[in-house]
C-alpha cells in the first residue's frame, strides 16, 4: 500500500480581512496627520530656500554695483 503525504495547505482565518480593514483604519488618521504635518513643514521650508536665493541675488547684485567692498 502506497500512501503520499498531501501538503497541508493552511487557508487564512476568516478574520483576516477584518484585521486588514480595521488596520487600514487605524493607520488611516496617523497618516492623514503625517501628510498634513508634513506640507506644514515643506512649504516654510521653499520659504526659506527662495528668500536665502533672493539675498545672494541681492548681495551679489550690491557687489557689482560697488565693487568688492561690500561686506
Amino acid at each position: 500500500m502506497h500512501t503520499e503525504s498531501c501538503p497541508v495547505v493552511q487557508r487564512a482565518p476568516a478574520g483576516l480581512g477584518k484585521v486588514r480593514r480595521r488596520s487600514i483604519r487605524q493607520n488611516y488618521e496617523p497618516a492623514k496627520t503625517h501628510l498634513s504635518q508634513s506640507l506644514r513643514i515643506r512649504n516654510p521650508e521653499v520659504e526659506v530656500s527662495r528668500l536665502l536665493s533672493d539675498n545672494l541675488d541681492l548681495w551679489q547684485a550690491e557687489r557689482q554695483v560697488y565693487g568688492g567692498d561690500v561686506v
